[in-house]
């Protein structure tokens, strides 16, 4: 990565980047680093039509990494809403079962109150 910052004018060492960045099996593995040294190198003329083919693809797939990972996060916080609504609506529902048991307790201790009304 250093040689890599040393020379970020070569297209070997863009190459050499993205895919570190692209690859899946990577353990740099990051699509919003991988698309900008991807862009750049789809616009670069000095490719062969075998690079251009490798980085297109590997272009193409990053973008969908980055649509997916942004699908999950939403996901993830619709999960998380969904849940603290469920948690707040379980709080309320054990609330109004105290106050049933409350009420029972309260009818079982002084039973000729309630047949009174």
């Amino acid at each position: 990565m250093q040689k890599i910052a040393d020379h970020h004018d070569e297209i070997q060492q863009k190459a050499r980047a993205a895919l570190i960045y692209a690859h899946p099996g990577s353990r740099l593995r990051d699509a919003l680093k991988a698309q900008p040294l991807l862009e750049e190198l789809a616009r670069e003329k000095r490719l062969s039509k075998e690079e251009r083919t490798i980085i297109s693809l590997l272009k193409d797939n990053a973008a969908e990494i980055s649509k997916l990972n942004q699908r999950i996060r939403e996901e993830q916080k619709r999960s998380d809403d969904n849940q603290q609504k469920a948690d707040a609506l379980q709080q309320k529902l054990d609330e109004l079962k105290k106050i049933e048991r409350t009420m029972m307790q309260k009818s079982l201790k002084d039973p000729g109150r309630s047949s009174s009304k």
